[in-house]
């Protein structure tokens, strides 16, 4: 099973969804869609989490994306996976929040990969970001790679340094 958070950086604060896979993502059939506010949301575990969550931070939650990066890791399967895209904020600011979510990452084993430049470009928004990759039962110790500045041929190196889960073919 996997959880796939739909959350957007829009003024709203409200989720507007989930999207629970059941079973593989490449499978057919079995998903449903499960309406609001992933924050309060109860629903068990999953093998999988995708996210893209709001990267603002807010009076009462603070850095949104820390907060449903920690809450997503609390929703795992053991042996389950966490894949989110962060604002580059929760690495760079000096809040306590943050500061203290950077630890964490050491904790968990994160791998934290620093996205080229305007790689979301295409989906109208140049704000920065890094996808960040935690495995439940992962050794502690942070892995960080840099695509900033790399040329789209070094990727294929990059992918071979993120811990493998299943055959891609």
């Amino acid at each position: 099973r996997g959880l796939h958070d739909t959350r957007r950086s829009f003024p709203t604060r409200r989720s507007s969804g989930l999207f629970d896979f059941e079973g593989d993502i490449g499978a057919k059939g079995g998903s449903a869609i499960v309406p609001g506010d992933f924050m309060a949301f109860e629903g068990g575990q999953f093998d999988t989490v995708l996210m893209n969550p709001p990267f603002e931070r807010v009076a009462e939650v603070g850095a949104q994306d820390v907060a449903h990066v920690q809450r997503a890791y609390g929703m795992l399967a053991p042996g389950g996976r966490l894949v989110a895209i962060m604002g580059e904020g929760a690495f760079f600011r000096e809040f306590k929040q943050e500061q203290a979510f950077r630890a964490w990452l050491d904790d968990v084993g994160a791998t934290v990969i620093q996205m080229p430049e305007g790689a979301f470009k295409q989906s109208g928004t140049g704000v920065r970001t890094r996808m960040v990759v935690i495995d439940l039962d992962g050794e502690p110790g942070r892995t960080d790679i840099n695509l900033h500045d790399m040329e789209i041929e070094s990727l294929r190196a990059v992918e071979r340094q993120v811990p493998s889960r299943y055959a891609v073919a």
